[in-house]
């Protein structure tokens, strides 16, 4: 299950449900709050608190405990293939909330990677994320999670055959993490 974030800065974001009791964000959409609220796709408003965050890999875990809804299975970002394609379910600042696109991983040569943070390794998309798809769950087209929508990079792609760039954390490299704070 997926839920829309609100906060009380006005920023909104996403987040998906993991053991039942848990909601898996990015760090960046809660940080300087404590209020905010969860919106599930019936248009139920759930509370929760922030039992977790970590910025340097920009992950934060919020427990609640009124919700019911499937959480999502982990697949196997490391073997996420260049040209597979990946769905993303985010709550953009314009249009409505629970949007979806489908987009596919991309390859990038050494100076493009290199632009990048290149101490943290992203899955690159071909997709053009707006404001509000942070923290939202992305999946292969069996279902897994792979990863978690992070950031839109906006240098220049005139030398590529892309014309946009989203990042994703791929979930293998903050599984462990996710794990040792939802018990």
């Amino acid at each position: 299950m997926t839920y829309c974030i609100f906060t009380s800065r006005g920023n909104n974001g996403t987040g998906f449900l993991y053991k039942d009791q848990y909601v898996i964000t990015n760090a960046h959409v809660l940080y300087d709050t404590e209020d905010f609220t969860l919106l599930d796709a019936d248009g139920q408003e759930h509370d929760g608190k922030i039992i977790y965050m970590d910025a340097g890999t920009d992950l934060a875990i919020i427990q609640v405990y009124d919700v019911q809804g499937k959480s999502v299975q982990f697949g196997n970002s490391n073997d996420f293939p260049v040209g597979e394609q990946v769905l993303l379910i985010g709550n953009p600042s314009v249009g409505s909330p629970f949007a979806y696109c489908t987009r596919k991983r991309v390859e990038l040569d050494a100076q493009l990677q290199q632009s990048l943070d290149s101490s943290y390794r992203y899955i690159p998309l071909d997709a053009d994320l707006v404001s509000g798809y942070s923290g939202g769950p992305a999946f292969n087209l069996s279902g897994d999670l792979i990863g978690i929508c992070n950031a839109a990079f906006t240098g220049d792609l005139s030398a590529y055959a892309f014309d946009h760039l989203s990042l994703i954390i791929p979930i293998d490299s903050i599984r462990e993490q996710i794990e040792a704070n939802c018990r």
